[in-house]
């Protein structure tokens, strides 16, 4: 039984390919024009709220609604006489948001996803200063929440915790209450937004020894003036888009994994490795696809970002095995292939840069789950493991594609060298044949262009997820990034669900040689007619090749 690519016409194929051409320019064209940026950022000016308890009573602090007087007595400026009778122990940063806009009172949405939150305190130069510093500083945080029912006072706690952070900061001319071009720094990350208003209290106290001696890591902090809390959550429109597309290809992609899996079952044979290969790979999609998102609209559940990472990391590992499996059954070499033991160095080295990043996203997002303000940036040490992690993904992505292109080049070059093999055979039958050899080299071609376009979303991905935590956003009027996400995902299920149909088996059998030819000696050794593979012009290839 041959497949549906070896017995398409070439006027359906083409008109199959230009609908996936065309559906693949729309999807680029939602995610450029239509949906806004990922991300949305705001920089939020903490409240600087006196604490004459010293924290000794467990108090919520916030700078905005009518009882804000209760709590947060304010003061303006760290640096006015008025602030030398407190001690940095009495002084509590309190963030609350989002911000009022136009003298309405927003809300948070559960659209949003996901908020993290950057730190960017504003250091002041003073005389006899020094031009770069490095300290450590602690940091006593605390997060919570309200809904719009509660009571202006009745904040819950999420998390707290006694985070240290390592704070850089470096000064281009030395003059006197110039500010300090500080790094930011990591605080938390919240893997959902179920509620309508968040709070931060902050404080950066300082241990006196027995004399009266300051001492402790926030000691050489310096002339600290404010501290900035830059907001990041994914914006409700880009989530509205993405989960639309996610919901419209879901049954699309079910209905083809179905499909294709009965059709194999209906074979007089056990499937090939390309077969169940190309049925993992649906699964895989399948498991992206699955919008279970919509959940979080009605439910609290803040592993939904560890999940979504988890389900896409995996999806990443079946697609670059099954590309190098793809290219290596069409090499048309001496190799004996057909099992997975043939790809087992290639597979290893795709299982272990997956892992690799499993494991970093679990030592990040999978601790966030029991403490929001942990970071892996937080230590120096952890910074360069987490660069490192990020670097080396992106190299070895990049030396994939290069393997990946190299395996297509000799598959290309392998085919066009045994079309000479068709020579022996009558002008009908060879014209068939390099009709359907064209189609494979350029249905491989194709995934080479597939793999071009993952890879850089792939690193555009991680770039992106870095300067966000960074709180560099670029917000250009075409959004880039949403058109080469919403882009790159659609291409993603057009490029196997076409695949799943194209090496279905066909319910109509063409035979690939006419009664007259079957006299013909190379075609007789060749025995087209007993193949009952994925494809016809496949094991035809594999035969020639051992010729």
């Amino acid at each position: 039984m041959a497949a549906f690519i070896d017995t398409m016409s070439t006027k359906k194929l083409v008109a199959f390919g230009l609908l996936l051409l065309a559906l693949q320019i729309v999807f680029f064209v939602i995610g450029g024009t239509i949906a806004p940026s990922p991300s949305n950022v705001a920089s939020i000016l903490s409240t600087k709220c006196i604490d004459n308890d010293k924290g000794k009573i467990d108090r919520w602090f916030y700078p905005r609604g009518s009882d804000k007087n209760k709590t947060c007595k304010v003061l303006h400026d760290l640096n006015s006489p008025d602030a030398e009778r407190y001690s940095a122990n009495n002084i509590v940063f309190a963030a609350q948001f989002p911000l009022p806009r136009d003298g309405f009172n927003l809300t948070m949405s559960r659209w949003f996803q996901y908020s993290l939150g950057v730190l960017h305190p504003e250091i002041s130069y003073q005389d006899n200063g020094e031009e770069d510093f490095k300290t450590e500083l602690e940091i006593h945080a605390r997060i919570g929440y309200r809904n719009r029912e509660d009571p202006e006072d009745a904040w819950k706690e999420i998390d707290r915790s006694v985070e240290t952070r390592q704070l850089d900061c470096n000064i281009e001319e030395k003059h006197q209450d110039y500010l300090y071009n500080c790094s930011p720094m990591a605080l938390y990350e919240l893997g959902g937004v179920h509620h309508d208003f968040y709070l931060l209290n902050l404080r950066l106290p300082v241990t006196y020894s027995s004399d009266g001696t300051p001492i402790g890591k926030n000691v050489n902090l310096g002339k600290l003036l404010d501290l900035w809390i830059i907001e990041i959550h994914q914006n409700g429109g880009y989530t509205r888009v993405f989960w639309s597309v996610k919901t419209v290809f879901f049954p699309l992609v079910l209905a083809g994994v179905v499909w294709f899996w009965h059709r194999i079952q209906q074979l007089a044979r056990p499937p090939k490795l390309m077969e169940k290969m190309l049925f993992t790979l649906g699964l895989g999609l399948l498991l992206l696809d699955t919008p279970i998102e919509w959940f979080s609209l009605g439910f609290n559940f803040p592993a939904m970002l560890l999940l979504s990472d988890i389900r896409q990391g995996l999806f990443y590992t079946i697609l670059f095995a099954f590309w190098i499996i793809f290219a290596g059954e069409y090499q048309m070499d001496d190799v004996a292939r057909g099992t997975l033991s043939t790809y087992w160095k290639h597979l290893s080295a795709v299982a272990a840069c997956c892992i690799s990043l499993f494991v970093f996203d679990m030592c990040e997002r999978g601790v966030q789950l029991t403490n929001v303000f942990y970071s892996i940036w937080s230590t120096t040490t952890g910074s360069i493991l987490a660069k490192g992690f990020l670097i080396t993904a992106m190299c070895c992505a990049c030396i994939y594609f290069f393997f990946l292109t190299y395996m297509v080049i000799i598959a290309v070059r392998n085919m066009w060298d045994k079309r000479k093999k068709l020579d022996k055979f009558q002008e009908k039958t060879r014209k068939r044949y390099q009709v359907i050899i064209f189609r494979f080299q350029f249905l491989l071609l194709m995934t080479l262009l597939c793999a071009a376009f993952t890879i850089i979303a792939f690193i555009i991905a991680q770039v992106g997820e870095s300067s966000i935590k960074w709180g560099d956003e670029d917000r250009a009027g075409l959004e880039y990034t949403s058109a080469v996400n919403v882009g790159v995902f659609a291409m993603w299920n057009l490029y196997v669900t076409a695949l799943l149909v194209l090496y279905s088996p066909s319910s109509k059998h063409e035979s690939l040689i006419n009664d007259e030819q079957s006299e013909d000696v190379a075609m007789s050794r060749l025995d087209l007619h007993a193949t009952t593979t994925t494809s016809e012009v496949t094991e035809f290839l594999q035969k020639v090749a051992e010729d």
